[in-house]
């Protein structure tokens, strides 16, 4: 490949996203920028949810609530006395409920023990509804602390059909050391010398709002809600659904504070109420053509140098946002057959937001990076990234919002869903088929990853987790398998229904629970009656909760075994794969306790229609541990076409070398690359729970001389970079590895080199060329260096890219010291964005030159003079690990100076510096230096201990590894790449 060519490529390309690792001297750069995770509503739930000692659902509920009104002042100055105490935000509840039962004396809500409600100064009331009833009630509460419980007690019945007023005044804070509730956030205001400007914001989910105010806080428990904010100068007040007025607020003393009432909700669970007041400004969608036809405001909110258009002086940041917003609801709303039920549809970037998004009904809320896309400045994977997330919160607008599960138990059943349409909505606004491709490695795989781990759980957790009904188990829902495993679920309803069936289905469920809260029977029982009227299910056979309670109800998947058993028959039978935490016999052991009804479809070398029809051609059901089919075993046969069923396939010698065979040929494309991404991911599973040689998993690495996909080469990298960050211990294994690999990369480069502007096709590319000079490519390193000093010299005429620069920064260093010096340079100088810092930070790194990798490790510890910034130097540390020519130096610095370590980074920067070590094989010496240094330190890493030793267990796992796969003088991976290497 020559330069010119390279040349080319680089004007097109665009980034990556978080997946991959580093190696060897020249680590890989892209898992370093734009780390966004999966599964990012579940990171601060177990921290917070443990601080909420609550531990029940609310007892024998006898009323419900039917509305709320309800008021808060936050206050977010000082000054502004006594009864207005910076960071308080007080209320004031109405709450009308209906009796359910007769002789009701008691009523029992949530409250929070941080609610301070002062019941001598401002008594709770119960009153009647009905004018004219005169009724009272002498009330006398109970605040029960542990339970997050609120009793009213009162001195005469309710009367079952009335409709009560419940009237409570309290004071909320605004937390300052925790992200839910009602809490505080800040950014530094330009607009304003750079001083912190406060932000008063809200984080329910999951059993949050009763710190906010009294309530019903089950998501069962919906009613309608007319809320008021109170704000004061500059600021602006958002609330779930449109301004309906705003007034002077009087009541503060205060000359220019307002106050905004907002319209009706419709019924709404508690966790989804929110507000926020900040000074922020805002970007609107303006509708232009059919596709974008959804007629209500659309507003995207942030501070305001982010959003502001750069003609203005701004980043421009909101713009894409809105617009994507903007075609997201036409499509959902088309896709439903339901309008949106509210007035507008406000998302709000706050800077620290530990849920990552939040749904809630009118005012989504996310951390700035979800939203926020900079042209100039983002890449093309934080790009995509936002439209995912946004597809992911819009479509709960619907899933989760208009219909709710009724208890977290249920939560896939708008999770699983949301996590599915974070694909599906991209595909439905820019007709991007790529986007259904790669939730098969964003998400699918994933799941199937989690469901064999220690901690996993079934779908619906109605045995264990909610026995006790305690709150400090609710977090243990929010995980992969609710999310990724849910969206499995998602999928193979659909495919088994058919696309059209299922959203037909779809529909009538949301109609029918519209406003309302269900459980996962009634999703099966419309989706049931769906497909026999279209012909999908039959009255005879089984309903879809049949089906899917097999898989929803158990934890764990299915092995599919595909055997040969004569010229013309094959058997495929079923059996519990493997976990880590239970040991299965994976011999072809046939037992039908706990198995699956499962969907299986079919492809053929004499019927495959393009891999485009993926309705089961046959079924094993529950209580069937093995079938037969009829198929010429002479031909190869594809089990899970389309990867559609949520489960591994395992295929027996002549079959497998049937399928490989056809994968492998130039033409492979014919098996549909869903279909051969996860036949490469099952089969490198399949070596690490030993139902299958390395030797077979690497074969079909073969097909990748043709493969022009990003799924399939995620896949293929996401398992090959584990093999090389051990194979870099062995020299003579690591060349034979890249000898193997590197022309496989530079065929997909010419592949792929007009792909457009856009898309994965570009991600891709980028991810090639950074695996392409890490592995070092002469060609691309002296490319790199010839484009990094171009930019080091003239950064405004010549810009390198934002998706390409961490490769070219990190490829020029590796190749001259001269480079390290001037990275270091534009580094420390002050005039180097926040964002440029990040990739020159980790690109030093690189280098090949020890002196430098040693100059780089005494700044971590240097008190003074060290120019890199203390944010930083745990990374530094990381990234060190990460260079074969620096480990063991690192570690020996590790060793020596483990207590100041500790003490100037922290405990996270030695979890994660030893993380790091644990994607590499370690000699026995260093293994047992890093054990000693850990149980030398251990009151110190009290917090990290266990993951520590967690850590330390893969290093020794990696150890075994190589005693097996590449053991000294005797190495099958080297053999093997060595014999397959290309002439």
């Amino acid at each position: 490949m020559n330069i010119l060519f390279l040349a080319i490529l680089v004007t097109t390309f665009a980034n990556f996203d978080q997946t991959l690792a580093k190696f060897s001297k020249s680590p890989l750069q892209l898992s370093k920028i734009n780390t966004l995770p999966r599964g990012y509503k579940s990171g601060h739930l177990p921290e917070a949810i443990a601080n909420r000692a609550g531990n029940g659902r609310l007892p024998n509920v006898n009323v419900e609530p039917v509305h709320y009104d309800l008021s808060w002042v936050p206050i977010l100055e000082d000054g502004l006395g006594e009864q207005y105490k910076q960071f308080t935000a007080p209320g004031e509840v109405t709450i009308r409920v209906i009796a359910k039962v007769p002789k009701i004396k008691t009523i029992t809500l949530n409250a929070h023990k941080i609610l301070t409600i002062d019941f001598e100064s401002y008594p709770i009331t119960v009153k009647p509804v009905v004018v004219g009833d005169k009724t009272t009630f002498n009330v006398t509460p109970v605040h029960e602390f542990d339970k997050e419980f609120l009793i009213l007690k009162l001195d005469k019945a309710l009367t079952m059909g009335s409709e009560y007023k419940i009237y409570i005044k309290f004071i909320a804070p605004i937390a300052t050391d925790d992200l839910i509730g009602i809490y505080r956030s800040s950014f530094m205001d330009p607009e304003n010398e750079n001083k912190i400007s406060y932000i008063a914001t809200t984080q329910f989910q999951s059993t949050a709002a009763r710190q906010a105010f009294p309530c019903f806080d089950e998501p069962t428990f919906k009613a309608t809600f007319k809320i008021s904010v109170a704000f004061g100068p500059g600021y602006v007040a958002l609330g779930n659904n449109a301004v309906e007025t705003e007034a002077e607020y009087s009541a503060i003393g205060v000359p220019g504070w307002k106050i905004n009432q907002f319209k009706k909700t419709p019924k709404v669970s508690s966790y989804l109420i929110a507000f926020t007041v900040a000074k922020f400004g805002y970007v609107e969608a303006t509708p232009g053509n059919e596709r974008n036809d959804f007629k209500k405001p659309v507003r995207i909110y942030a501070p305001k140098h982010l959003i502001d258009s750069i003609e203005n002086g701004g980043r421009g940041g909101g713009a894409y946002a809105a617009s994507e917003s903007l075609k997201l609801l036409t499509a959902f709303q088309k896709y439903t057959g339901i309008e949106y039920h509210l007035d507008k549809l406000d998302s709000a970037g706050i800077p620290d937001f530990a849920a990552g998004a939040m749904e809630n009904w009118g005012l989504n809320l996310y951390k700035i990076p979800y939203l926020l896309y900079y042209p100039d400045e983002s890449t093309e994977a934080e790009r995509l990234f936002v439209t995912q997330i946004l597809s992911h919160e819009l479509i709960h607008q619907w899933l989760g919002n208009l219909v709710t599960s009724d208890y977290w138990d249920q939560l896939w059943l708008y999770e699983g869903f949301a996590d599915y349409f974070e694909f599906v909505g991209s595909n439905l606004i820019h007709t991007d088929p790529t986007a259904l491709e790669y939730r098969q490695f964003d998400s699918f795989q994933l799941g199937l990853e989690a469901d064999v781990s220690s901690s996993t759980h079934p779908v619906v957790n109605n045995v264990d987790i909610f026995k006790g009904s305690t709150y400090d188990d609710i977090d243990q829902v929010f995980t992969r398998i609710t999310y990724q495993k849910g969206g499995a679920m998602v999928r193979m309803m659909e495919a088994l229904l058919t696309p059209d069936s299922f959203q037909n289905g779809l529909r009538t469920y949301l109609k029918k629970h519209e406003f309302g809260a269900v459980n996962q029977d009634d999703l099966f029982e419309v989706l049931t009656a769906r497909g026999i009227i279209d012909g999908k299910l039959s009255l005879d056979g089984p309903s879809m909760k049949d089906i899917m309670d097999t898989w929803t109800l158990q934890s764990g998947f299915p092995l599919v075994r595909v055997s040969k058993a004569s010229d013309n028959i094959i058997y495929i039978s079923q059996e519990r794969f493997k976990n880590d935490y239970v040991v299965y016999n994976h011999e072809h052991e046939l037992n039908t306790e706990h198995l699956w009804t499962i969907p299986v479809a079919l492809a053929t070398a004499d019927n495959n229609t393009d891999f485009k029809d993926l309705t089961p051609k046959l079924w094993i059901h529950s209580n069937t541990a093995l079938r037969s089919y009829t198929h010429d075993t002479k031909k190869w046969i594809v089990v899970n076409a389309g990867s559609v069923g949520f489960y591994r396939v395992l295929y027996d010698e002549p079959l497998f070398k049937n399928l490989v065979n056809e994968i492998n040929k130039p033409e492979s494309a014919i098996v549909s690359a869903l279909t051969r991404a996860e036949i490469l991911d099952d089969y490198f599973n399949f070596v690490s729970y030993d139902y299958s040689e390395v030797e077979n998993a690497l074969e079909l690495t073969k097909m990748l001389k043709w493969e022009t996909t990003a799924v399939v080469w995620d896949t293929a990298f996401k398992h090959l970079i584990g093999y090389l960050n051990k194979l870099s211990s062995n020299v003579d294994a690591y060349n034979a590895f890249k000898a193997y690999l590197e022309p496989k990369l530079l065929e997909a480069l010419t592949a792929i080199k007009n792909d457009g502007e856009e898309g994965r096709g570009m991600i891709l590319r980028s991810k090639l060329l950074d695996w392409t000079c890490s592995l070092g490519n002469s060609e691309c390193r002296s490319f790199a260096t010839y484009l990094f000093n171009k930019w080091i010299n003239h950064p405004q005429l010549t810009p390198i890219k934002p998706d390409i620069a961490p490769v070219i920064i990190c490829a020029a260093i590796a190749e001259s010291t001269d480079a390290y010096t001037a990275a270091l340079a534009k580094y420390i100088a002050p005039d180097t964005s926040a964002k440029t810092k990040v990739y020159l930070m980790n690109a030093l790194g690189c280098s090949d030159d020890m002196d430098k990798l040693n100059e780089l490790r005494s700044y971590v510890l240097e008190e003074s003079n060290s120019p890199i910034q203390k944010e930083h130097r745990g990374t530094i540390l990381r990234n060190l690990a990460a260079n074969s020519l620096s480990r063991p130096n690192s570690i020996t610095f590790f060793n020596n100076r483990a207590p100041a370590l500790i003490q100037e980074l922290g405990t996270t920067a030695i979890y994660n510096y030893i993380k790091e070590l644990s994607q590499f094989v370690l000699t026995t010496d260093q293994l047992q230096t890093i054990e000693n240094t850990i149980e030398a330190n251990k009151s110190d890493l009290e917090d990290v201990i266990k993951s520590l030793e967690a850590l330390v267990a893969s290093l020794k796992v990696n150890i075994e590894w190589m005693s097996k796969f590449c053991n000294e003088g005797d190495c099958r991976l080297q053999k093997w790449f060595e014999m397959n290497k290309p002439i």
